[in-house]
């Protein structure tokens, strides 16, 4: 099956300069997006689940916009991948084989073209990777516990280096050191899951972010602690990064719907959060509908008030 690909934006937005293909890759061999607790609150957790059926695709519609998954039998073609912090959509091209010709990462109009070309070597992947006028070049070395993406200018000048080491047995961590060649930053993820496969812990240049989970592998007490934008210091005085902790819980009535988020309030807020929800369902029991309503302490009560909705649209396969 071959996607079409998205068209070209005429004003594109900012994307992002550098990206890890390497951890889109492996993200792409898990056959659907599991929740992870370094999601943004504002993204339902169970955005791309269906409890009934086989969903062939799924559209998510929200007030930032639409994302998409959808599958050629049980491999993504269409997915949206989370990369520093927000959601970019991304869509697989095949060959009549079936092996993936190119990737295009659309991020707010602004579009990536990552070509594979042919290959003999299992552990040296050459990609090409264009935007525009720009043209790139990447190379990923890949060994038993680490690998390695490096990507190049035309001229073949490194200009970032990704380095991914990890447990094979899926027992430890898993962890992305990023280094920039241009700028000399540097910037580590790391991943850790519990005994259920389940993501426990991320730790990133974004924050700490925990959750534990219930039995049946949906998210109950999710911990952030974030680190908030760098406060203008005196010269001379050594800034420091503040970090700002929110605690939220998450509760789930039998059917598996999340009915009501709380948690405590955020940077410059006041209020505790109390988030309930109602939905809409369709002829199969899956949600297309989800109604937030912002439970707001007012003269020692509790007021009602509207806050987004979100829409889903899902096609299903045979099941």
């Amino acid at each position: 099956m071959e996607a079409e690909p998205p068209e070209e934006s005429e004003s594109p937005g900012e994307g992002p300069v550098f990206f890890p293909v390497n951890a889109l890759l492996s993200a792409l061999r898990a056959p659907d997006i599991r929740w992870q607790p370094n999601w943004p609150i504002t993204m339902p957790p169970d955005a791309f689940v269906v409890e009934h059926g086989q969903a062939r695709s799924i559209t998510l519609t929200m007030e930032s916009g639409l994302l998409q998954i959808s599958w050629n039998r049980t491999s993504p073609v269409d997915f949206p991948f989370l990369f520093q912090g927000k959601f970019i959509q991304t869509r697989r091209i095949f060959e009549e084989s079936g092996k993936i010709r190119e990737l295009i990462i659309d991020e707010a109009g602004w579009l990536w073209h990552i070509e594979f070309p042919d290959g003999d070597d299992p552990t040296l992947l050459i990609i090409r990777i264009t935007q525009g006028e720009e043209v790139f070049f990447g190379v990923i070395q890949r060994a038993l516990i680490r690998d390695m993406e490096t990507w190049y200018d035309r001229d073949g000048t490194p200009l970032a280096v990704f380095t991914y080491r990890f447990d094979r047995s899926g027992e430890g961590p898993r962890i992305v050191k990023i280094q920039n060649q241009h700028t000399g930053e540097e910037a580590q993820t790391e991943q850790y899951q519990d005994s259920f496969g389940n993501i426990s812990e991320i730790i990133s240049p974004l924050g700490r972010f925990s959750a534990r989970y219930t039995k049946d592998g949906r998210p109950r007490y999710w911990d952030r602690w974030i680190l908030l934008p760098m406060p203008a210091g005196e010269d001379g005085e050594e800034s420091v990064l503040p970090e700002f902790h929110q605690s939220y819980t998450f509760q789930w009535d039998e059917a598996g719907f999340l009915v009501r988020i709380t948690g405590t309030p955020g940077p410059g807020e006041e209020d505790p959060v109390d988030i309930r929800f109602d939905y809409t369902l369709d002829e199969r029991g899956n949600w297309i509908e989800r109604r937030e309503i912002r439970m707001i302490p007012r003269f020692g009560v509790l007021v009602p008030s509207p806050g987004p909705r979100i829409s889903r649209a899902i096609e299903y396969g045979e099941d």
